[in-house]
């Protein structure tokens, strides 16, 4: 009985570590933008020029959201991590290092709305921006990402 009960315990575990692997997760649709209202992204924030990234004025709107429609399978974590150039390595390449990350807990869906925020300040935010979207269960497998840069 016992051996039965470990075995059964063990076959569970595979099943469950198997199901995780495959626990699909996907940025369906995604948004810079000055608000979101009604779970929707609001003033889009986008080039002019498909040469050039998308400009964020910080002195008129003070932040910027990374609005995200997510796609999974199962509950789950991603992870949107805010990024800004540091100027003062220019000589060894752009460095870009962290300014926040916030993780936005997803439920089971076609298309659970999320989003998250970082604030601006003029004169001390301006420069090269990126922020990318992960999962807090695989960091490195970057679901998506946009740089953007803030005047």
């Amino acid at each position: 009985m016992r051996k039965s009960i470990v075995l059964f315990a063990a076959i569970l575990a595979m099943v469950l570590i198997t199901c995780s692997a495959f626990a699909q997760v996907l940025v369906v649709e995604a948004a810079l933008c000055e608000d979101v209202v009604n779970r929707e992204p609001v003033d889009l924030i986008t080039s002019t020029d498909q040469s050039m990234l998308p400009v964020v004025e910080a002195g008129k709107t003070g932040q910027v959201f990374l609005w995200t429609k997510i796609k999974a399978s199962e509950e789950t974590v991603v992870v949107h991590s805010w990024y800004k150039e540091n100027p003062n390595v220019a000589e060894l390449g752009p460095d870009m290092h962290p300014m926040s990350e916030i993780e936005l807990r997803v439920h089971p869906s076609d298309g659970f709305r999320t989003w998250s925020t970082a604030s601006l300040m003029p004169g001390i935010s301006e420069g090269m921006w990126r922020v990318t979207v992960t999962t807090a269960a695989d960091p490195e497998n970057i679901l998506y990402q946009e740089a953007f840069q803030v005047k």
